[in-house]
Parts: structure tokens; C-alpha cells; sequence
């Protein structure tokens, strides 16, 4: 796998930025405002509960998308508690967010473990290098920490929480065959219609690894793109019985869709990863004390809830962070 593949596959994650995640605005008529509200997070800016900052300044780098802004709203909401001045730059492509982290204009940046592997180890080693990221978290981080190294800035603790490519069907045809994961949608025979991206014919985590790794025939490729509210639609309505969501989706359930389980690790490890300019954490070590804490605590579940309150409840991403944090007695 190519960083171009990867890349390709996290569009509907890097489309959120205008709308086009099917957790994003145009999804709105598919969940209730109200029931995608985070408890304790408001549509407006809420009494200050500033803490007198000590040290820093830092900067927390985002991606410009509604989950990048969240968790980089999480990590300021932790490193403001721990007594740091913080501030968020929005940094809305991929090579000038790296550029900026290596410069140490920012300090620290949310990051996907296999895509930001692939993704240096193509800036160190060329465009087009096989990939060295895979399904299996542990290796993917042994991968990440020399290519880390050699760029100047360090990886901290994996959360539990990923954003990765997957696939979900309708809740009856999920019913009817008593379908959770993959494998059983292999086990099942039936060939299936796939709602997701052009790329998705050729791309190796999508088309041709669900035959592979599950024997799931595809009979048609509908190029409705992913994680997109067209692409959902297309199952909902039973034109399609497969489409290609993200991990991280807040609005399936809402939708009447089932993700399946990807039991086989097809996908490439993606589990959220704070990344530190390597200047910043020497000055700093505690950087990793404070964001560390989430390793153990942040969930696939809570980045989609929190994603949800933004793009549906229209809540504030800084409040939601907090009302999260609050929830868990981070903050």
C-alpha cells in the first residue's frame, strides 16, 4: 500500500472540513440535533474556567477537520489543565502540517499511527515505497518510532480510539442474517453492491482485500464516494448493500446502519496518536504525562459522539472536549 492509497481512502475523514462526512452537516436529517448533544457542552461559549497558566506557550497543530479540531480541543482542554498557555493553529493540508510540526512551529498534532507512518516513511524514503504500516498496532509503532526519530519529533502513547476505513450495511439486511462482522458477510456468499469511492476497485483495504481477506464478492461498485450521505442513502434505500464508512461515523446508528467489525485487520492501524516536536517534549516532558492519560481512556465510540455534537448539535468543539474530559474526571 502506497501513502497515495492511504490518502485516498481518508478522504471522508479529510472531508469533513466541508461537509462531506456523513457525520457532517448534510447528515443532520438523519440524526436528531438533540440526541447527537454532548451533556455539559453548550451551542455557546459557557462561564470561564480558565487555569493561570505557568509554562508554554504551546501550540497545538489541527488538520481543519471537525475530528482534528476535536481532539486537537482535547489535548488543549488536558495541557491548559497542566498549566500551559495553549493556542490551536489550523494547518489544513497534510505536508504543511508536518512542516510545521518538524519546524516546531507547532508542538504537538493528532495523528492516525499507519497513515502517519506511511507517511514518513515516504518523505524519508520516496514516493511510491511499499508500505510499512499494516493492521497490527504494535508493529506499526515499532515502524513509526525510528522514521519519528529522523524527523525530529516523537510519538506518545496509541489511544484505543481508530478512524479507519469500514464498511456497514442496512440494519434489516444486518437482522435478517445476523451479520456483526466481516466474516460473517463472507460466510453469507451473497455477492453485494458496494457504495464507496472510484478508488475503491483497485485500492487494497477496499475491493480486493474484502475478497481476499473475507471472500466478500462485489458484483457492482457504486461511485457514491465514502462515508458520504449519498453513499448511505444508497443502503438505506436498498439500491446497495455495503457501503464504505468511517470508524468514526457518529450518525450510522441513526442512519440504520450496522458496522461490521473487521475482525481480520484488513485496515491499516488507525489509532489516534499524539504527535511532539522532539525540542518541545525535551523542554516540556510532562507533555506526555498529560496527554498520555488518554491512551487507556479515549474509545472509537467517544471520537463519534464527540464529532456528532459538533456537525449535528452544532456544539462548540472546545465545550464538548471539556464536557468529554469532565465525563471521564480528566478535568
Amino acid at each position: 500500500m502506497t501513502l497515495v492509497t492511504v490518502l485516498a481512502l481518508a478522504a471522508g475523514c479529510q472531508s469533513k472540513a466541508s461537509g462531506g462526512s456523513g457525520a457532517g452537516p448534510a447528515a443532520s436529517a438523519s440524526a436528531s440535533s438533540s440526541d447527537a448533544a454532548f451533556p455539559g457542552a453548550s451551542r455557546t461559549a459557557g462561564p470561564s474556567t480558565a487555569v493561570h497558566a505557568t509554562r508554554g506557550p504551546l501550540t497545538i497543530g489541527s488538520a481543519g477537520f471537525t475530528e482534528s479540531e476535536v481532539l486537537a480541543a482535547v489535548y488543549s482542554a488536558l495541557l491548559t489543565k497542566g498549566g500551559y498557555a495553549v493556542k490551536i493553529s489550523t494547518i489544513p493540508t497534510i505536508d504543511l502540517l508536518e512542516s510545521a510540526l518538524e519546524k516546531h512551529q507547532v508542538d504537538v498534532v493528532p495523528q492516525y499511527a499507519a497513515a502517519y507512518t506511511d507517511q514518513l516513511n515516504a518523505l524519508i524514503r520516496g514516493a511510491g515505497v511499499t508500505a510499512v504500516a499494516s493492521g497490527d498496532l504494535a508493529s506499526t509503532m515499532a515502524q513509526l518510532a525510528p522514521l519519528a526519530v529522523s524527523r525530529g519529533v516523537t510519538a506518545l502513547k496509541p489511544t484505543q480510539a481508530v478512524d479507519e476505513l469500514a464498511f456497514a450495511v442496512g440494519k434489516k439486511f444486518a437482522t435478517k442474517y445476523s451479520l456483526s462482522t466481516l466474516s460473517d458477510l463472507g460466510r453469507l456468499g451473497v455477492p453485494v453492491k458496494l457504495a464507496a469511492g472510484a478508488e475503491c476497485a483497485t485500492a487494497p483495504e477496499c475491493q480486493p482485500g474484502l475478497l481476499a481477506t473475507y471472500g466478500i464478492r462485489v458484483s457492482a461498485l457504486d461511485p457514491k464516494g465514502v462515508d458520504t450521505l449519498v453513499a448511505k442513502n444508497a443502503v438505506q434505500n436498498g439500491k446497495d448493500q455495503l457501503v464504505a464508512v468511517r470508524t468514526t461515523d457518529g450518525t450510522l446508528a441513526a442512519s440504520k446502519l450496522v458496522l461490521l467489525t473487521d475482525d481480520k485487520h484488513l485496515q491499516p492501524a488507525g489509532n489516534i496518536v499524539p504527535i511532539v516536536n522532539k525540542a518541545s517534549l525535551a523542554k516540556h516532558p510532562d507533555i506526555a504525562t498529560v496527554l498520555n492519560k488518554l491512551a487507556g481512556v479515549l474509545t472509537t465510540e467517544d471520537v463519534a459522539r464527540m464529532i456528532a455534537a459538533v456537525e449535528v448539535a452544532r456544539q462548540r468543539a472546545e465545550d464538548v472536549a471539556s464536557a468529554y474530559l469532565r465525563s471521564k474526571g480528566l478535568l
